[in-house]
């Protein structure tokens, strides 16, 4: 008899267990893991704690430090949520090369932008990410949205790659190497960033005299309607590479259009126009990035070479005239920012210094997408 009942028990709770499993079966909630066992900070200076590596992620901004860092066939699987309008119509070239390769990518959810304004708190709620992804927005953090968030019980952590700083870049990379459960990777990601800038800055402090003055474009579409102030984004790579940044004293520490007259009066002896794809057809900007031949984009650098004025200008005159694709600043592959600029600026310092391979390099072996095919990202006006 008590055997009978002892099977009839272990029966019923059987049933029961089961019961409420299959009840379970469909509700998205991320797994209980008891105590926190990640916990660090941020960029803001700011404690975060995860409960386990996170598998589902919301990136707002440095969508391929995280890609680099997370690693794997397909990273992109991590990412349930991100601001498609970075790349989108911003970054066009890059996001139809990604597309392509990861068609995906298309697929997931847009959750807004955080320096437009329309980052939306409930959508990025619904998706029930593990953490938020964002960055720290100079001169100020989104911190209303970011308490929003953490209020529902999302942490948001902020990486900083926008102050240009060494520091900074490989304290982001470590923190994202938390973040993954990626740390033996994002410590080789981050010695590979501080050998590759180095290369650039342990020759700098050896040269001495003046310094050649610079000025930077954005587009070349707008003439003088968007350079760079001291410290500022490109104005700051001109500085650390120790050139002398003629949009500083005009802007101070932003970006903004500079008076032409000034910009004559300064008579820059090198000329740098960022360029990007911002659509499928050209609209006057130079255009560089993935999918585009170094035959076209010097062709356009040419065009805007031919500025009224621009031939009683220096830079003009020695051909010392680059573009730079724009996507190349604050983020884990800027090195090579660093180097076609210190390559540039002196060219007898730095003539055995290769940053296109450097730049493939570092893709073959971070990032899942690879520098094949007709990709242009710095020309020069002369075929140097």
């Amino acid at each position: 008899m008590r055997k009978t009942v002892f099977i009839l028990t272990t029966v019923a709770l059987f049933i029961c267990c089961f019961t409420i499993h299959c009840m379970a079966e469909g509700v998205p909630e991320k797994p209980e893991f008891g105590d926190a066992s990640i916990v660090f900070q941020d960029l803001r200076g700011k404690t975060v704690t995860l409960s386990a590596p996170a598998t589902r992620v919301v990136v707002t901004f440095n969508f391929e430090e995280v890609l680099a860092v997370a690693g794997g066939d397909n990273p992109f699987e991590k990412i349930i949520g991100w601001s498609r309008g970075y790349w989108k119509g911003r970054r066009q070239s890059k996001w139809t090369a990604y597309t392509d390769r990861f068609p995906c990518v298309a697929e997931i959810p847009d959750v807004g932008y955080v320096s437009k304004g329309t980052l939306d708190i409930e959508k990025i709620i619904a998706l029930n990410p593990d953490i938020v992804i964002s960055y720290v927005n100079e001169p100020k953090t989104d911190s209303e949205n970011y308490t929003r968030l953490e209020a529902a019980g999302i942490p948001v952590a902020c990486v900083d790659f926008h102050s240009q700083t060494l520091e900074n870049h490989l304290k982001s990379i470590e923190m994202l190497g938390k973040i993954f459960d990626k740390q033996d990777r994002a410590q080789e990601i981050g010695d590979f960033y501080a050998a590759e800038v180095d290369k650039v800055f342990s020759r700098l402090s050896s040269i001495s005299g003046d310094k050649p003055r610079v000025y930077v474009e954005f587009g070349g579409k707008n003439p003088y309607q968007n350079s760079y102030g001291s410290g500022f984004m490109w104005g700051g790579i001109v500085e650390a590479c120790r050139g002398d940044n003629i949009s500083a004293e005009a802007l101070g520490h932003t970006n903004g259009p500079i008076d032409p007259e000034y910009f004559f009066a300064r008579n820059p002896e090198i000329i740098i126009i960022t360029g990007r794809v911002s659509g499928p057809e050209p609209n006057g900007e130079l255009r560089l990035g993935f999918n585009i031949s170094e035959t076209e984009a010097r062709t356009i650098l040419g065009d805007i070479a031919e500025r009224t004025g621009w031939e009683s200008i220096s830079a003009r005159n020695s051909g010392r005239i680059y573009g730079i694709y724009h996507a190349n600043s604050r983020h884990i592959y800027d090195f090579y920012a660093f180097q076609c600029f210190a390559k540039w600026f002196y060219p007898d310092t730095f003539s055995d210094l290769d940053p296109e391979k450097n730049l493939k390099v570092f893709y073959d072996r971070y990032m899942p997408l690879k520098l094949d095919g007709d990709n242009t990202f710095a020309v020069s006006l002369n075929d140097q």
